[in-house]
């Protein structure tokens, strides 16, 4: 994308960041809707928009572009949550179903189950949502040791800290899910997607402002202004210096651009751990009214199994 569009560094954070705004945005709406007008009706509706702006950003070809399709993408995706989720919370017979059952992708369908289980043994469900945001710290502390040819590190760090996140979003959808009748089950969805979403959106805008700011500072000042802007557009200024003058700019942005993102982990870090401590504290005497009430219920199961 980098090479191709060429966008500056403040379009390629909004390219990332305009999407879960797009999303929390109509989301409120949309799942009341859902709860109305049927959800079966609502979710072709909704494919077909994301199909449709999926095309414009994939056959985009400027920046300018792509930032028109992906709020579009938002929207699109904003009617699509909401009825989806439900969807899967009320197909029958959920009890009688192993979790993974119920869940596509292979790091959740290993995460979610995991996490239900000492749930579902009566562990108190502060406990596990602290021990998921903790594993998530884990894997954020890994980054900061990065360095610039240290690949494999960074896809074990990310991958624990997609453990610790599922882990905490599955309880929270449990919680969610299983505390609203079945009557608003949409509107409790949204809700939580919503929140989800815009956290994401502003926790991608905190620590992406981060690591751009220690970018920038690590770039030399005699650097062009592109390679200032991202390092897709350092090294693309790099192929057309002389060799010497280009390598020693490459590996300059490349340096620039972990420590930005060593920066960044730490404070991404930083922020679960005060995460970790608020649901510890937060979740702690939250009772489980809504699963005693619906217990024997096979329609009401939470999405994990709990």
């Amino acid at each position: 994308m980098s090479a191709d569009l060429q966008p500056s560094g403040t379009q390629q954070l909004w390219i990332f960041d305009i999407y879960a705004f797009a999303v929390a945005g109509p989301l409120m709406t949309m799942g009341p809707v859902g709860d109305r007008i049927g959800r079966r009706r609502l979710l072709p509706a909704g494919a077909a928009g994301f199909g449709a702006a999926s095309l414009v950003a994939a056959y985009a070809h400027s920046a300018e572009t792509l930032l028109v399709a992906r709020p579009l993408l938002g929207i699109g995706g904003a009617t699509l949550m909401p009825s989806a989720l439900v969807l899967v919370r009320s197909l029958g017979a959920l009890r009688r179903r192993p979790p993974w059952a119920l869940v596509p992708s292979v790091p959740i369908g290993f995460t979610a189950p995991f996490a239900a289980r000492p749930v579902q043994k009566g562990v108190n469900r502060a406990h596990v949502v602290t021990a998921g945001f903790a594993t998530a710290v884990c894997g954020y502390a890994v980054l900061p040791f990065v360095d610039t040819d240290d690949l494999v590190l960074v896809l074990v760090a990310c991958g624990v800290l997609a453990m610790g996140v599922t882990a905490v979003m599955s309880q929270v959808m449990d919680l969610a899910l299983g505390a609203a009748p079945v009557e608003r089950a949409g509107s409790a969805s949204s809700l939580m997607e919503t929140g989800s979403e815009f956290g994401g959106a502003l926790g991608m805008a905190f620590l992406g402002s981060i690591g751009t700011a220690v970018y920038r500072d690590g770039v030399p000042d005699s650097a062009p202004a592109a390679a200032h802007e991202t390092l897709g557009g350092a090294l693309a200024v790099a192929e057309r210096l002389p060799e010497q003058a280009g390598g020693t700019l490459a590996t300059a942005a490349r340096e620039a651009f972990t420590q930005g993102m060593n920066a960044a982990a730490i404070a991404g870090a930083v922020v679960f751990a005060g995460a970790a401590v608020l649901a510890s504290v937060a979740l702690r005497r939250v009772r489980e009214e809504a699963d005693a009430e619906n217990a024997g219920r096979a329609d009401l199961v939470s999405p994990s199994g709990v």
